[in-house]
């Protein structure tokens, strides 16, 4: 069986940092089909100086080898 690291995803959230504050944005599994979704704050701005931040959660439990990614 062929191993993808994409099949290790769980959420892929999106956040919005100003003033040291993380907005989320959205999240969602990337083991749904890719299309767009709601985002958690309608309304939300986006402002110059803004951080967007992109974090994709894991679960490499179920392995027993090691498991590179980057």
């Amino acid at each position: 069986m062929e191993f993808r690291i994409y099949d290790l995803g769980r959420v892929t959230s999106a956040y919005r940092i100003r003033d040291g504050v993380w907005t989320e944005i959205g999240r969602m599994s990337p083991q749904q089909p890719e299309m767009f979704y709601d985002i958690t704050h309608p309304g939300l701005d986006i402002k110059y100086g803004d951080v967007i931040a992109a974090r994709c959660t894991m679960n490499s439990q179920s392995r027993d080898g090691q498991t590179v990614i980057g």
